[in-house]
């Protein structure tokens, strides 16, 4: 929605490459402050302190960290 409302010149938006790409190759939207890095984005896990946490909830965490900290 936000990337839709800059195509149509209501502002500008920071998202993510696989959001852009469509609009990008349309010439919909065009990449502005290229010089500026973007802020690093991550993952969070929330979960209930007062339950146990399941095995195969503990298992993908860890894979989704170890994915996660490779790139």
């Amino acid at each position: 929605m936000l990337t839709e409302a800059a195509a149509q010149g209501l502002g500008i938006s920071l998202q993510p490459d696989f959001i852009l790409d469509g609009f990008l190759a349309a010439g919909r939207v065009e990449p502005i402050l290229t010089t500026f890095p973007a802020p690093e984005l991550g993952i969070y896990a929330i979960l209930p302190s007062n339950r146990h946490l399941p095995q195969r909830v503990r298992v993908l965490m860890d894979f989704l960290a170890a994915r996660v900290g490779e790139t």
